[in-house]
């Protein structure tokens, strides 16, 4: 926006001084009531009025140097001012911030600790012994976590062994639990391809007159994944199990089991 400057204008009056008066003019008349008002005097011929006008292109529109130095020296003081504590502000701000975020991490460490789910042998049973022995078997499974699901996958099946001998195994489909949930979990177990039944545990289950109390044992390999938002855990399982049973032939019924789990 275009600055206007307003002209200056400059008035100089020049007053000359009176004439002599002639010598031996009669004296004046003294002055009226009516002419005891003072009339401005006349402007002399020699008086002048001067007009300066002052160039555009001549405003200057660039602040002058002095408002640079006053800012600078303001700048100046400023950064005197500021010296080293509030680089003690900013450590301490920054000591904070680390001891908050290293509480709220331990606090979420300490409610969200992945807890190994806990295995048990409920059932198991002869489901068909010719012209090859299939097998059931029902675990109750349970996470313990109060905060994380449980999803069960991985290769996902199972061991049965007699006398330390593999007899027979199976696969399961995978699943899921959620917080401090229990649910169970049936595998079917078929003979293995290799190897012969072992002639104790063949005539235990054929037998009709006599119930012979069984041991056996189970092993069932699977990978947890334990889940929440603050933390994901994988954790590859063997759950390694001992139990007993009245008998192999009919009405079979578990009288001792102990599963442990192992985490690799």
């Amino acid at each position: 926006m275009e600055e206007r400057v307003p002209s200056a204008e400059c008035s100089t009056e020049y007053f000359a001084p009176p004439p002599h008066s002639p010598p031996h003019s009669p004296p004046s008349s003294p002055p009226s009531h009516h002419n005891s008002i003072i009339q401005p005097l006349p402007i002399p011929p020699g008086l002048k009025t001067f007009v300066i006008r002052t160039p555009r292109d001549q405003v200057y529109r660039v602040p002058p140097p002095e408002n640079s130095k006053i800012v600078e020296s303001y700048i100046k003081k400023n950064q005197e001012k500021k010296g080293p504590g509030n680089c003690i502000w900013i450590l301490l701000g920054l000591v904070i911030l680390g001891v908050s975020l290293g509480l709220f991490f331990g606090v979420v460490a300490a409610l969200y600790k992945p807890e190994i789910p806990e295995f048990e042998i409920t059932d198991f049973k002869v489901t068909q012994k010719h012209p090859k022995q299939e097998y059931e078997i029902t675990l109750n499974v349970k996470n313990p976590n109060a905060r994380m699901e449980v999803s069960y996958g991985g290769d996902r099946y199972g061991l049965l062994s007699f006398d330390q001998k593999k007899v027979a195994d199976g696969k399961f489909e995978p699943f899921s639990q959620e917080a401090e949930k229990s649910s169970n979990l049936t595998i079917n177990l078929k003979e293995r391809a290799q190897g012969q039944l072992p002639s104790e545990m063949e005539s235990s289950m054929n037998s009709n007159k006599t119930k012979k109390a069984e041991s056996l044992g189970f092993k069932m390999f699977v990978t947890a994944t334990i889940s929440s938002w603050a933390k994901t855990s994988h954790r590859e399982i063997t759950v390694p199990c001992t139990f007993k049973v009245n008998t192999l032939a009919k009405d079979t019924r578990i009288i001792y089991q102990d599963c442990s789990t192992e985490v690799q």
